[in-house]
């Protein structure tokens, strides 16, 4: 971690306290914030395909922000109306989250839950009776509709029917020319990388936006320690490799 001593105390600190920020900006954990750069079609299609009640299936490889996509949606539905965020990296128990998330009322007559919408994350590790369960309670009406969030849509366990019902929506990858913008979203004042330095940066990390924050940070990181104020090319070059042949 690059950090300096603060001089009014023994605080050591971070390269993001450094420039300014209380927080990283370029952390890679699922936020909540409006800020999904070039995701903004897809977020209002998946929204409205949750209104009218559907089940829709978000495919994408690791890190490309599905997990930050479905809690930005769960966020804005949560308000509104009966729902459930559930990961399978983190919990086991998906009925129990169900039927725990009934109103009061329901609680105490012991009623199933009724018109929830569910987003379901890490799909690709759920299993066939949760999913049997799921298809259950959505063509009963009693969950409106389910978002699921993974890698693989042909692995995940559902039965003919629930997949004939799903409708999948894929992550694209997103353009090289809004790799800024997604810069700026987190660090609006910083200027020690240019709208070409982020472009390369992006292109190198595979255009993957969860790579491309981690390069970020690493890259700032090093940059702060050396006392630079700028990111130069050589920066980027050495740090991906001088040779590699994506560097341009």
């Amino acid at each position: 971690m690059v950090s300096k001593k603060n001089k009014n105390s023994n605080h050591i600190e971070t390269w993001y306290e450094i420039l300014g920020y209380e927080k990283n900006p370029l952390s890679i954990k699922p936020n909540n914030r409006n800020e999904l750069i070039g995701y903004e079609k897809i977020i209002q299609r998946i929204i409205y395909q949750c209104k009218i009640g559907n089940v829709i299936f978000l495919e994408g490889s690791f890190g490309t922000g599905k997990s930050s996509i479905l809690k930005l949606i769960y966020n804005q539905f949560r308000q509104e109306t009966s729902s459930l965020y559930f990961n399978y990296a983190k919990n086991y128990n998906l009925k129990k989250g169900i039927m725990y998330r009934r109103s009061t009322i329901r609680k105490i007559f012991f009623m199933k839950p009724k018109k929830m919408v569910v987003f379901i994350d890490e799909a690709n590790i759920a299993n066939k009776k949760d999913f049997d369960f799921l298809y259950e309670f959505y063509i009963m009406d009693r969950i409106k509709s389910i978002v699921f969030a993974g890698t693989d849509f042909k692995t995940v366990p559902f039965n003919k029917a629930f997949k004939s019902d799903t409708k999948i929506y894929k992550m694209d990858k997103i353009r090289d020319s809004l790799a800024k913008e997604i810069l700026d979203s987190r660090m609006p004042e910083q200027t020690m990388i240019s709208p070409a330095m982020a472009k390369k940066i992006f292109l190198n990390s595979d255009e993957n936006p969860r790579q491309y924050l981690e390069n970020l940070e690493d890259i700032l990181k090093k940059a702060i320690l050396s006392g630079k104020k700028k990111v130069i090319r050589n920066d980027v070059e050495t740090f991906f490799g001088r040779y590699k042949k994506r560097i341009r």
